[in-house]
């Protein structure tokens, strides 16, 4: 059987995964960001099950690539480039491992601060649809509409 172009386009077409592994990381980086703009963290130690267990191996791997010098050839695969920015776009950062944490407490005040950024694009572009890669915007827009369908 031969993978035709009009084949691929099918299968994307209903959303097929062509890379699984990728396609979970995307689905755990989502669920991440769905915590984050609720909790206003990103603490596995706050996180239970599927969630805490990927956080703590994303620690794990974002660890090693900040400790593994650049030039090294065992920096090579640690953390693709989008893995990283997608980690560093939801709280990860090369200081992160220097401080103890704490547990953020200022729920309303980051939902405030995201609803004033809503407010803002809604003036900018006329309508409240913040598009999905619009970054931690559209992640809490998306949230926010989650929230309103489990009510």
């Amino acid at each position: 059987t031969i993978l035709t172009k009009e084949r691929v386009q099918k299968l994307n077409a209903i959303g097929f995964a062509w890379d699984v592994r990728e396609h979970q990381f995307q689905e755990m980086m989502e669920e991440l960001r769905v915590f984050q703009t609720l909790n206003g963290h990103i603490d596995p130690r706050f996180m239970s099950g599927k969630l805490a267990f990927f956080v703590r191996r994303c620690e794990q791997q974002y660890r090693k690539y900040v400790n593994t010098p650049s030039n090294s050839t065992e920096a090579f695969g640690i953390l693709s480039e989008s893995r990283r920015r997608a980690l560093e776009d939801v709280g990860f950062s090369r200081d992160m491992f220097d401080e103890p944490r704490t547990r953020s407490t200022g729920h309303r005040s980051s939902w405030e601060e995201r609803y004033q950024e809503l407010r803002s694009f809604r003036d900018a572009n006329g309508h409240c649809l913040v598009p999905k890669k619009y970054g931690s915007l559209g992640s809490w827009v998306r949230a926010q509409r989650h929230l309103m369908k489990e009510q």
